[in-house]
């Protein structure tokens, strides 16, 4: 490929790459703050209920500290973190592809990493999983970048050194990634394995390897523990029984087309095996063992032996929605290598991969283009409407010489709270799950309860929510 079409390429990509930093920028402005983000904000903000929970993602909770320490209480201010990890993300994978020996297989690794709505959601919010995503992703670029081929151990040692980095970190923002830190650990033993009987220097290394090894020991043993915690405490609730379940719901929460069938769920699944039995194959096929698809494949398998182990051992639930996310470079990974593996083992044809990645592309652009939005997340859907809700019933307090007061279903308090403690709003909000006669306003979910004194002020059939407002309330201009 000569340079000039790599500077193109390495053009176009910035320009893409600048597009959806823009989108994840302003979703993390324009979003209402949804639920899970109020609980870590009440953290922040002096309440330790929540310090031994599930919710407090411990690097995602610190650096939402910082930046607020720095510019405020702001939606933007408090997601800036996982926006600025959403660059690390775009570079990691920048790195990963721009070696590629096909401009096909290099949009289609771009279109598997990055145009999935359901993914790049959570680089807008204040949450754990967009930073542990892009850790995840850097340590992924420094296993894989050297396949299992060095020549000199200090050259494998700085690989080894850099993965238990970022999923060291990754740990810290999402205590899902103990399962890859331990996978990444069992991936350089094999690293090491094929070293020394390349080099022939048997012994000679082990000391230093090992020592490097047990320093992963001190991150894994912290996580462990707040995992133990966390279990005492029945904070582990959120997950499933059986594996394919939590699979099953990554891909439901990942497509946005609202006429999709069964069949395609089992569809995708399908494809997915054939890959991975497709590239097993091919690897044994081949004894290629010092590659990247080997390396990736590898992963797979040390991952999913970890999660059944541990669902067996201790009743551990399966990933699912969410903590389910980090599957998705990672397969992604597994496609573009199988790719690449294929092409340059089997010499195939343009005229047969050409379509073969187009038609994996297609449904992936059709898909982004429908999830793009600037108004809701999968997850926290029903707060959608929270911060519109709370500018109304702001401005009739405005227009009042005392407090309004709103009943809340309980899943909007927590973001209820946020804006009347951010925005300073003349404003309460009422402990009581019951209405009575004190509340001026009710912002219910299912809209299941009509009151013979309030009337529905605004009805959010999308999100299933609605505000209510009482009769003799002024309403707001």
């Amino acid at each position: 490929m000569n340079s000039k079409l790599i500077s193109l390429r390495t053009l176009l990509t910035f320009i893409f790459f600048l597009s959806l930093v823009s989108y994840a920028t302003l979703r993390a402005y324009t979003l209402s703050f949804t639920h899970d983000e109020s609980i870590s904000f009440t953290i922040l903000a002096g309440e330790t209920s929540f310090i031994n929970s599930a919710n407090n993602h411990f690097l995602n909770t610190h650096l939402m500290s910082l930046s607020r320490r720095l510019f405020g209480d702001s939606e933007i201010s408090l997601r800036l973190p996982n926006v600025l990890s959403f660059v690390l993300y775009l570079g990691a994978w920048f790195f990963i592809l721009k070696s590629s020996k096909s401009a096909w297989f290099y949009v289609l690794g771009l279109s598997l990493a990055l145009l999935n709505p359901f993914l790049l959601e959570f680089f807008s919010l204040a949450r754990g999983y967009g930073l542990s995503i892009s850790l995840m992703t850097l340590s992924l670029f420094f296993m894989l970048r050297n396949g299992n081929h060095y020549l000199k151990f200090s050259s494998l040692l700085k690989d080894f050194i850099f993965t238990l980095l970022f999923a060291s970190l990754a740990v810290g923002a999402n205590l899902t990634m103990l399962n890859f830190l331990i996978a990444v650990v069992l991936i350089f033993c094999i690293k090491f394995l094929f070293f020394i009987q390349e080099q022939d220097q048997k012994g000679k290394y082990t000391l230093q390897f090992i020592s490097i090894a047990l320093i992963s020991f001190t991150p894994l043993l912290i996580g462990i523990r707040r995992v133990l915690m966390l279990k005492n405490l029945n904070e582990l609730y959120f997950g499933t029984a059986k594996f394919i379940n939590g699979f099953d719901t990554l891909l439901n929460m990942s497509i946005y087309f609202t006429d999709y069938t069964v069949s395609t769920l089992s569809a995708i699944k399908t494809i997915l095996a054939l890959f991975i039995i497709l590239g097993t194959a091919s690897v044994a096929f081949k004894r290629e063992f010092d590659g990247k698809l080997f390396l990736t494949l590898a992963l797979i398998f040390i991952l999913a032996i970890g999660l059944f182990s541990e669902h067996v051992l201790f009743e551990a639930l399966y990933p699912t929605q969410r903590t389910a996310l980090y599957y998705t470079p990672i397969l992604a990974l597994l496609i573009y290598y199988l790719f690449q593996h294929l092409l340059t083992r089997y010499k195939i044809m343009k005229t047969i991969y050409i379509p073969i990645v187009l038609f994996l592309i297609l449904p992936l652009s059709l898909n982004f283009i429908r999830g793009v939005n600037l108004t809701s997340t999968r997850c926290w859907d029903y707060d959608a409407k929270t911060k519109e809700v709370m500018a109304i019933v702001s401005k009739s307090a405005k227009q009042s010489d005392h407090k309004k007061i709103i009943n809340a279903h309980w899943l909007f308090k927590p973001t209820v709270n946020y804006y009347i403690n951010t925005l300073e709003l003349s404003v309460q909000s009422t402990e009581s799950r019951d209405v009575d006669s004190s509340s001026d306003f009710i912002y219910q979910y299912n809209n299941d309860r009509t009151y013979s004194d309030f009337i529905v002020f605004r009805n959010y059939k999308t999100f299933n929510t609605s505000l209510l407002m009482k009769i003799e309330v002024s309403e707001p201009n």
